[in-house]
């Protein structure tokens, strides 16, 4: 799987890999958009650019882990991310397994390590997605009522991890559309948020 154009964010808080996992992804075509060294930065990244793959040193020195990151990914995003970490402990590799990332590195790496996890990871992640293709008459009898297209395909965006904005460029419609139709999707399933809707159907 090529990793053309792929929009990744590195989130390491030593400079000198940072700077070289950078210039490797350019090498094989990756857009590296953004490069956090702490966990605060990280969240912001996430939130504003909207990467498509995460690669997160699981020590990030004082204030949040890698994993601390994690979780917020699996709360949020649906993000396929790797970790990268210089232990390999039992320990680290346990709470590391929690967050169930789709990848992990131990450094000093490979950079042919690197570039074929992502690869694999990708990969995964896609097949996963796939797996997740909700049919729109099973929904509606689970929910027990009917959904317009719209907030169908609205469910599927949500469930698959997209932000509002994705969904809104991907529909051609504004932002404040898309809350509208994703509040009355909450309401008929009487869940308040994109947890419980997770929790609901997947």
């Amino acid at each position: 799987m090529p990793l053309s154009d792929l929009k990744v964010l590195i989130v390491e808080d030593d400079p000198i890999i940072s700077s070289h996992i950078n210039k490797l992804l350019s090498v094989h075509g990756a857009n590296v958009i953004g490069k956090a060294h702490n966990g605060s930065r990280a969240l912001d990244l996430l939130h504003n650019l909207s990467p498509e793959f995460v690669i997160c040193d699981v020590h990030l020195g004082t204030g949040m882990t890698g994993l601390d990151i994690a979780e917020v990914i699996h709360q949020k995003y649906n993000l396929p991310y790797i970790f990268l970490t210089s232990f390999d402990d039992e320990k680290t590799l346990t709470e590391a397994q929690k967050y169930s990332p789709y990848g992990y590195i131990v450094k000093p790496f490979h950079d042919r390590t690197l570039i074929s996890t992502i690869k694999v990871a990708l990969s995964n992640h896609k097949k996963k997605n796939t797996s997740r293709q909700l049919v729109k008459s099973n929904v509606e009898g689970t929910i027990g009522i009917t959904l317009s297209d719209r907030e169908f395909d609205i469910l599927q965006s949500l469930l698959n991890g997209s932000t509002y904005q994705q969904i809104a460029d991907a529909q051609h419609l504004s932002k404040d559309t898309i809350k509208y139709h994703a509040s009355k999707l909450y309401n008929k399933c009487k869940i308040k948020n994109r947890s419980e809707l997770a929790g609901r159907f997947l």
